[in-house]
């Protein structure tokens, strides 16, 4: 019942936001769609898996984890995992 509330309430608060943001927005520019803000409804939305070798994985591991610095996401997108 918890989830369905906050779904309920996201639900009001994107039709909001959208109203608000279509209605401020340039001419020419794309509409906002309400489900194109809420956390609740973007399940279309699909992650590209990245595939790495043991190596470089303990390796992106250190980098977070270890050293505390950002994994570099570019990177990452083509294979890559730099130290």
């Amino acid at each position: 019942m918890a989830k369905a509330r906050l779904a309920a309430d996201w639900d009001r608060t994107t039709s909001v936001l959208a109203l608000y943001i279509n209605s401020h927005r340039k001419q020419g520019a794309k509409t906002v769609s309400p489900e194109s803000l809420n956390p609740y409804r973007k399940q279309a939305r699909i992650t590209p898996k990245i595939r790495l070798n043991s190596k470089d994985s303990m390796k992106l591991l250190k980098r977070v984890f270890i050293d505390h610095l950002p994994p570099d996401m570019a990177a990452l997108a083509q294979g890559k995992v730099v130290d």
